[in-house]
């Protein structure tokens, strides 16, 4: 349960255009947080990250629903405090998108990854589904479950 990343990720961040780094240490953590909820939940007696990852070239399809999930987290920010940067999370979420489709680790394109973050922030502030429903919702959104 523990989220630890260093000043590269920002470095990163920074080079792709996004320069608040209030937003991108937010846009990180939301989400870790994300995985860190993939392997604590089960969906039908299943981790989600089985569901997530089985029979998949790539980690994509794990990124995007924790992309969903920071999206959902930003939604939840922005209720409580409406100064919350949601676009600028978006917009980190696009600016870290590969295009790398056959590499194991890649974790969806730009367009992806921003839609994935603004999907889930819609669950949660348009939506206002609540949680659990927008884990599963999530797992449908990156068609893990049909």
């Amino acid at each position: 349960g523990t989220i630890l990343f260093g000043n590269g990720i920002l470095d990163v961040l920074r080079q792709k255009g996004v320069d608040d780094v209030v937003a991108a240490v937010l846009a990180v953590c939301a989400h870790e947080f994300g995985h860190i909820v993939q392997y604590r939940y089960n969906y039908n007696d299943k981790p989600l990250i089985n569901i997530l990852t089985e029979e998949q070239a790539t980690v994509k399809r794990a990124e995007l629903h924790a992309d969903f999930l920071a999206g959902y987290y930003i939604g939840v920010a922005k209720k409580r405090n409406p100064k919350t940067p949601a676009a600028t999370v978006a917009q980190a979420a696009h600016a870290i998108g590969d295009w790398n489709v056959n590499d194991r680790s890649h974790h969806g394109t730009p367009e992806e990854r921003g839609a994935a973050v603004y999907a889930g922030y819609q669950h949660s502030f348009e939506k206002k589904r609540p949680f659990a429903e927008a884990v599963v919702d999530g797992l449908y959104y990156v068609n893990a479950l049909r």
